[in-house]
């Protein structure tokens, strides 16, 4: 749990400051030394929070860092001495971070984000993901009570203001029954609600506005085209920015219509999907071929799922604002020796001058860096909602690692003050970008590509690509009352 002010960034960890080796060094005599860094391994939440002016929504910016695994700690080569190995100590760490931002609702539970816990032994064929949510709740801040004040009022209030006699209250005024024909409902409205639309220029009227503050709910509703026939009525509540219409069902689906003009503003969001899928390769190229002249490519994910050996090997889900750039990532970030730095000759006289002798050696240390390659999978989006509020303007960023990486070659053979070959390193990857137009609610096959580097893909004709789903989400803006 984390309290924070609205406009302010708030922090909370439980994390554990595991050492982790960064580099190494070797010393002539044989002496090996470490340079260890103290790295945060557990769960950060990390958001920035900002109040609606309604006093009901929150703008909410939140990065999430989360090891969904212990450090996992390996010894790979480095060099030959001699007859003595060298072996380097190094550590590997997992972990998700989700990076976004999202307008939600006092008291309104999201899922921030789903990914597939990437790298760990035995998950590779596991159906698991992992989610995370967030339930922000607005607390109003009020004056807490004072006991000495209430013992007060207790002991001398009656002295000061006694309590009035109990009298009989009569009521004589009789509620107003709701016309026959009509229905009342309410509608949550922003709180700028009053300003209708914005003012056509062109308009004669338009040189002679009214002042805000005489403008009625009935005034911006039959503005919009709305009729109010006798004993009709609407009200605009402040305090809760609610509107009160009491009309016509006819005219009333008018003011319902009307509504998507205030649904119209920042309280919508894009939620993004992206399945990777594998399938023999026939399969994913007929597909391919089908999705050419589609927009919308829902029918060809539905039948490449019928088809033998498909799978879905990862799952990722973010949801972001519209004009704001999100990203999911999870995966294993792996730690690998970088090419080691050997023995080398200083040029010097042994003696005085003239006479012969070799040049003087001196051997300096051997020192390696340990490097860090993040594998799994990073999905990062930038979505923006079209002025039509249906279609979305989405640029999209996908890096997957589709097999475990490679070492080749063999430790370095010191001889004759050189080290000679090394092991490298090598990483299996793909990486789309692609910037596309969609609609709400549709779905795209947005790149395939061809696996290599393991035999299970160097022995068959097995394909992999990438299915992209996008949808507006629209907060949720309470049921509407109806009382007939």
């Amino acid at each position: 749990m984390l309290q924070i002010r609205s406009g302010n960034r708030g922090k909370t960890e439980q994390v554990d400051n595991v050492n982790i080796p960064h580099k190494l060094t070797l010393t002539d005599d044989h002496a090996i030394n470490y340079v260890f860094e103290a790295n945060p391994v557990g769960t950060t939440w990390e958001m920035d929070p900002v109040l609606g002016s309604d006093n009901q929504t929150i703008d909410l910016n939140i990065s999430l860092n989360h090891h969904y695994a212990p450090v996992q700690r390996r010894e790979v080569p480095v060099t030959i001495r001699g007859d003595t190995s060298i072996t380097a100590m190094v550590a590997d760490t997992y972990n998700a971070t989700v990076t976004t931002q999202l307008t939600t609702r006092d008291g309104m539970t999201k899922m921030i984000g789903v990914w597939k816990p990437e790298g760990l032994e035995g998950e590779a064929n596991r159906d698991v993901l992992h989610a995370a949510f967030v339930s922000p709740v607005i607390v109003k801040v009020l004056p807490l009570p004072n006991k000495e004040l209430q013992t007060m009022l207790e002991i001398h209030g009656e002295a000061v203001l006694p309590t009035p006699k109990a009298e009989k209250l009569e009521f004589t005024k009789v509620s107003e029954e709701i016309p026959e024909g009509m229905v009342v409902r309410r509608f949550v409205v922003p709180p700028t609600f009053l300003s209708g639309p914005p003012v056509d220029p062109f308009k004669s009227e338009a040189s002679q506005p009214r002042p805000v503050s005489l403008v009625t709910a009935k005034d911006v509703l039959a503005n919009a085209g709305i009729s109010f026939p006798e004993g009709s009525s609407a009200n605009y509540l402040p305090k809760t920015s609610t509107l009160v219409v009491c009309n016509t069902p006819e005219q009333l689906d008018l003011v319902e219509a009307y509504g998507c003009f205030w649904k119209s503003g920042p309280e919508k969001m894009i939620s993004i999907a992206a399945y990777i899928v594998e399938a023999p390769g026939p399969v994913l190229r007929k597909a391919a071929q089908n999705t050419l002249p589609l927009a919308d490519h829902h029918k060809v994910w539905e039948e490449v799922q019928k088809e033998a050996g498909f799978s879905i090997i990862n799952t990722s889900w973010i949801e972001a604002r519209s004009g704001n750039r999100a990203k999911i990532e999870s995966g294993r970030n792996y730690m690998f020796v970088s090419p080691v730095f050997g023995p080398t000759t200083v040029e010097g006289d042994g003696k005085k001058e003239g006479e012969q002798n070799p040049r003087r050696t001196k051997e300096t240390e051997i020192s390696t860096e340990h490097e860090v390659e993040r594998i799994g999978t990073v999905l990062e989006v930038d979505p923006v909602i079209g002025a039509d509020n249906t279609t979305i303007d989405l640029n999209t960023a996908i890096d997957f690692h589709y097999a475990p990486p490679v070492v080749s070659g063999k430790p370095g053979i010191e001889e004759k003050k050189v080290i000679l070959d090394g092991t490298v390193t090598s990483f299996k990857k793909t990486r789309i970008t692609a910037q596309s137009t969609m609609r709400s609610g549709s779905m795209r096959m947005l790149g395939m590509w061809r696996p290599s580097g393991t035999e299970k893909f160097d022995n068959a004709d097995i394909m992999q690509a990438v299915f992209l789903k996008a949808e507006i989400v629209a907060l949720d803006d309470g049921d509407e009352e109806v009382v007939e």
